[in-house]
């Protein structure tokens, strides 16, 4: 089975909060050449930003309108090829839209557990979270999208998230819930930190993210296990050198 991964473009309503780019066509030119290379896409969570409207609380009419600004998008949600879980930022689509929060399945004896990640970070699960995330849709309508890059990384920080594999607790956290569970792999978003990462009996995959004009993806062999982190521009397609490759 060859699975495609894409999480975290962050489309939202307004231009001024939307960070997964401007162009409806062009992205969805992507995920159709994704789909053409495999046999799934999934599209794993925080494709709609949700937590920024303009009146706090107001979750369920920002994806209503986002939907309606990114109308190629939300059909490609019925399409059989692609699989949409829900992340943190557009967790309201589990209620509006019936959208699950994790997929399981086997495939050529590899047991996989796709899943947002969020729940593996404190910082998305406290009550703080849904009022910074909403300051911040403020602070990108003011134009201050540059400050708005660097408190992404101090809510890294804030929960646990890191590239260095032995330091980033959201990973830790992921992969022992992997080894409770009994699966091979578990592929999450969330971070936007994306990379393959071998934990011995349990292999920790994430996607990076589609925000900023990024076109990051993980790419999945099952029957061949070869599993690929593709770190693209927004200019080129992926499917190219991969950055990082295990057998």
């Amino acid at each position: 089975m060859r699975v495609a991964v894409v999480s975290d473009l962050h489309l939202a309503a307004e231009a001024s909060v939307c960070r997964g780019g401007r162009s409806e066509r062009a992205l969805l030119q992507w995920l159709d050449l994704l789909a053409e290379r495999h046999d799934h896409v999934v599209l794993l969570g925080d494709i709609w930003e949700t937590l920024a409207p303009q009146r706090l609380g107001d979750q369920r009419a920002e994806l209503e309108r986002a939907a309606l600004r990114w109308p190629g998008v939300r059909a490609r949600l019925n399409d059989p090829a692609f699989v949409y879980l829900h992340g943190n930022h557009d967790l309201v689509a589990a209620e509006l839209w019936g959208a699950p929060g994790e997929w399981r399945v086997e495939a050529d004896g590899l047991r996989l557990w796709f899943t947002h990640g969020h729940q593996f970070d404190p910082f998305s699960s406290s009550a703080h979270s849904e009022r910074a995330f909403w300051a911040v849709g403020w602070l990108m309508r003011a134009g201050l999208r540059r400050l708005v890059e660097q408190l992404d990384g101090v809510d890294q920080v804030l929960g646990g998230a890191h590239r260095v594999q032995a330091r980033c607790q959201v990973q830790r956290r992921a992969v022992a819930a992997a080894r409770a569970a009994s699966v091979d792999l578990i592929v999450t978003g969330h971070t936007h930190l994306g990379g393959v990462y071998d934990h011995g009996d349990v292999r920790y995959l994430n996607s990076g993210t589609g925000a900023g004009g990024r076109r990051s993806c993980l790419s999945i062999d099952t029957a061949t296990r070869r599993w690929f982190w593709i770190d693209g521009q927004a200019q080129r397609l992926p499917m190219v050198r991969p950055v990082l490759q295990l057998r």
